[in-house]
């Protein structure tokens, strides 16, 4: 098998990381190729064990990426993918390469099993991948991985003597999400409240300090910047990305489609403010059992006017495909049954890694394929949909990053002059209007500290 080689970019990134202190951050910008420079790494580093903590549905993607990359053939060759407890078992003397699931890691017998074959073999590097889902310091995952204090003790991540976060997205909220990897890298000794009160700005709200924002970026920009290697896709290729704002007036949904009428059935009280909201034009006062039911049911709502755009588009070029991302579970079905004429595909969170797989291989090389619906968590990360032209985002996230990574995944490098085209969806005066000022600036935060870097 003939191995697959690096570009220029990603050899200064295996390098720097084969090279560099015990731990870093890997926070190129999603799509660059942040997986070969890690694989490539480990052999120049000589490392004879490796364990990788991922998301699930990227499990299989860094075994082939080991294959297709690694002149070390040993890691392939002696890998123990863990899909369930029992494989963990299977990690014995001659395991080069453990590839296991945040969630599986954090199973108590999972855990144990890792820990104890840890104790007895070690690691020379723990990767830690899309390391953006361990910034909460009280989350059991948080704890198990980088340890109560994140600092690996009595933790996943001691097992080694290296450690490297990689994401694209390091920030995804506000500077309290750096808090682990600073403590990790050793960089911040002090507690989590000196942290904040340096990085962040907020209010106590009788219980608890509620961060609303982030401060002294440049400062925090220039704390980790030693230990932090960041390129972006217009640093090393010149790909086009037209990204819009679709926004649908509520008095364009008709009060009598089929979707608002089982509404009606299932959610009367709230049914009967959204149509009076939608024959108003205002949509902002619509009250639900909490702000994700009202995300839930405008995102219903927005489905006809989705289906209807994604149509016309289907229709008015042939060899195009779209993929669509959302939230949540009914609005995601209801696109995708609206749509199964072009063989709609749609990706959750639970689904088999076998039908996952079968959805992507469909979606890349089937043209009548057209069509890909996914979660924004689920199928926002680890995945490559570059077959589409034109990606529809119509329930976006709070957080900008969520919505960068789904954005991503149509982006090939390879391909700078295919132009690819990003369209989020909103319901005017509605809840949407406040999850697009939060988003805002959030991203002005995340650029601001990313100067320094």
């Amino acid at each position: 098998m003939v191995l697959k080689v690096l570009d220029p970019y990603q050899e200064v990134g295996a390098d720097w990381l084969a090279n560099g202190p015990p731990v870093l951050y890997l926070a190129d910008q999603m799509r660059v190729g942040k997986t070969p420079q890690c694989v490539v790494a480990c052999a120049r580093a000589a490392f004879k064990r490796v364990l990788v903590i991922c998301p699930a549905i990227v499990r299989g993607h860094w075994l082939s990426e080991f294959r297709n990359f690694c002149p070390d053939r040993g890691f392939a060759e002696n890998a123990v993918t863990i899909y369930t407890a029992k494989d963990a078992d299977k990690i014995d003397d001659n395991t080069r390469l453990v590839i296991v699931s945040r969630d599986l890691a954090v199973k108590a017998d999972v855990f144990a099993a890792l820990y104890a074959r840890g104790m007895v073999y070690g690691y020379d590097v723990v990767i830690l991948d899309e390391a953006h889902d361990l910034t909460n310091r009280e989350a059991k995952r948080t704890k198990l991985i980088l340890g109560s204090k994140c600092t690996g003790n009595e933790a996943l991540a001691g097992l080694a003597t290296r450690c490297w976060f990689v994401s694209g997205t390091p920030q995804r909220r506000d500077a309290s999400d750096l808090f682990p990897f600073c403590r990790m890298a050793g960089l911040w000794k002090l507690s989590r409240s000196d942290f904040t009160n340096k990085f962040c700005f907020g209010y106590h709200d009788g219980y608890e300090y509620k961060i609303t924002g982030s401060k002294n970026l440049a400062a925090l920009g220039k704390l980790i910047a030693p230990v932090t290697l960041r390129r972006l896709r217009s640093d090393i290729s010149d790909i086009k990305v037209d990204i819009n704002t679709v926004t649908i007036e509520p008095r364009e949904v008709s009060v009598n489609h089929p979707i608002l009428r089982l509404l009606a059935i299932q959610e009367p009280k709230f049914a009967a403010q959204l149509v009076e909201g939608l024959k108003a034009g205002d949509l902002s006062n619509i009250e639900a059992k909490s702000v994700s039911t009202t995300r839930r049911l405008i995102g219903l709502a927005k489905v006809a006017g989705v289906v209807e755009m994604v149509k016309d588009d289907l229709e008015a070029d042939p060899g195009c495909k779209i993929a669509i991302f959302g939230i949540h579970r009914d609005p995601l079905r209801a696109v995708r049954n609206y749509l199964r004429g072009y063989r709609a595909c749609l990706l959750f969170g639970g689904t088999s890694p076998e039908r996952r797989d079968n959805m992507l291989h469909s979606f890349a090389a089937n043209h009548s394929c057209r069509v890909f619906v996914g979660n924004l968590a689920s199928a926002g990360m680890g995945i490559d949909l570059s077959a589409a032209d034109l990606i529809y985002i119509f329930e976006p996230s709070w957080v900008p990053t969520d919505n960068a990574q789904a954005m991503s995944r149509i982006i090939n490098v390879r391909e700078p002059d295919r132009l690819k085209e990003v369209r989020f969806v909103g319901l005017s005066n509605s809840i949407d209007d406040a999850v697009t000022r939060i988003c805002e600036r959030r991203t002005r935060e995340i650029e601001d500290l990313y100067r320094a870097v």
